[in-house]
Parts: C-alpha cells; sequence; structure tokens
C-alpha cells in the first residue's frame, strides 16, 4: 500500500505563498502597482491637508481638522453605500470609473487653494471648491477599494489568494510611508504644488490601469 502523501515542511509552507505570488498573473501586478501609488498619494494628501487649509484656504484649525475628517471617515461610508455598484458594473470598469473621479476631486482640491479663489468667510468660493473636491474624492472611493479588493478576489486562486491580499494591505502601508520623504519637494514647490503632482500621479494610475488591466487580461 503507497504511504500517503507527505505534507510540506513548515520552512515549505512558508515559502510556497511567496512562490505562488511571484508567480502572480498580470492583472495583479497591475493592481498592486496602482494600489502602490494610490497609498503614496492618500497619505500624502491626509499629511498635509490641514495645513493646506489653514494656509491656502484660509481656514481656522478646528475647520481643517472637520475636513479630515469628512475625508477620512467618509471613505468607508461611501464604500458601504457604493460598493455594490462594482458587482454590476464589473471590477475593470468600476476601477476606472473610481480613479476617474479622484482625478477631477484631487484637480478640485488642488485648484480651490491655487488659483486665487476667494477664501473670506465660512462658505468662500475656494472652501466651496475645496468641498466639492472632497465630495469628488469620496464618491472615488465608494468604488476604488471594493475594485481594488475584488481583482484580487477574481484572478488569485484559493493557494495564492491569502498572500494577494496581504500585498494589498503592505503595499498601501508602504504607501503610506514614502509621503516622509516629501520635505524637500513641499518646500520647492509648496503643499498646492504638491497637490497638483498628486492630481498627475493619479491620472497616471488611471492610464496604468487602462493599459494594464484591458479588457482582454481581465475577461
Amino acid at each position: 500500500m503507497p504511504d500517503p502523501q507527505k505534507p510540506a515542511s513548515p520552512l515549505q509552507q512558508i515559502i510556497s505563498p511567496f512562490v505562488d505570488a511571484v508567480r502572480a498573473p498580470r492583472p495583479l501586478w497591475g493592481n498592486n502597482l496602482q494600489y502602490l501609488i494610490e497609498g503614496f498619494l492618500y497619505f500624502g494628501i491626509i499629511n498635509y491637508l490641514v495645513i493646506y487649509c489653514v494656509e491656502n484656504i484660509g481656514t481656522n484649525e478646528m475647520q481643517a481638522g472637520w475636513v479630515v475628517t469628512v475625508l477620512a471617515g467618509g471613505i468607508t461610508f461611501t464604500q458601504f453605500l457604493m460598493g455594490g455598484l462594482v458587482d454590476r458594473w464589473g471590477t475593470r470598469r468600476g476601477l476606472l470609473i473610481a480613479l476617474g473621479a479622484l482625478v477631477i476631486g484631487r484637480a478640485l482640491l488642488a485648484a480651490a487653494g491655487t488659483l486665487g479663489l476667494p477664501n473670506e468667510g465660512d462658505f468662500s468660493p475656494a472652501f466651496m471648491t475645496l468641498m466639492l473636491g472632497i465630495g469628488m474624492i469620496l464618491l472615488g472611493y465608494g468604488l476604488y477599494e471594493p475594485a481594488s479588493y475584488s481583482i484580487v478576489r477574481q484572478v488569485t486562486t484559493p493557494k495564492t489568494s491569502a498572500m494577494g491580499f496581504a500585498m494589498l494591505y503592505a503595499l498601501m502601508n508602504l504607501g503610506g510611508w514614502l509621503p516622509s520623504f516629501l520635505a524637500p519637494a513641499r518646500r520647492a514647490i509648496g503643499i498646492g504644488g504638491l497637490f497638483w503632482v498628486f492630481t498627475g500621479l493619479t491620472a497616471v494610475a488611471l492610464v496604468l490601469v487602462a493599459v494594464i488591466l484591458d479588457k482582454k487580461t481581465m475577461a
């Protein structure tokens, strides 16, 4: 009677998910790349948003804190409301729409404090433009996170899914660490300039998704 299959050693069990991840399909790597970029952009904006509101929009620190709270807290709320749309539209389309909304929202965010809009009063043109941008960003994030995680679920196997989700989480944290190197750029172009750069990088992520996660690849 043949011996039962020998179980993998603990070392093999540790190494195997990483080997499987390296062999992961193109959509997973494309998704990981845009997710790393987005992690950098999200935390870059969060890190500077209070200062930007005070210096460029004319709010006080308490009002600026509420703006950050609306952005950070509203993301969870919009995901709850809009996550089901990704299942209806498809992951690729949902992610493209999400990134398109983020481009528009971040452009409005940057424009609010750099185009010379009046910032006197609680509901100044600069502040209203800022909040319109925040609203667009929230709509984008309502689709973005569900679409990104849905792609991982769609293109991984039971062997690679755990590592796929772990990589996504790790890349977001890595993106959150990268803004710590932005101080020289901030001194050179200001926070408003950085926000325009962030808008451009969001557009780059949109193009990457359109090219790497094309219809044939995601079929």
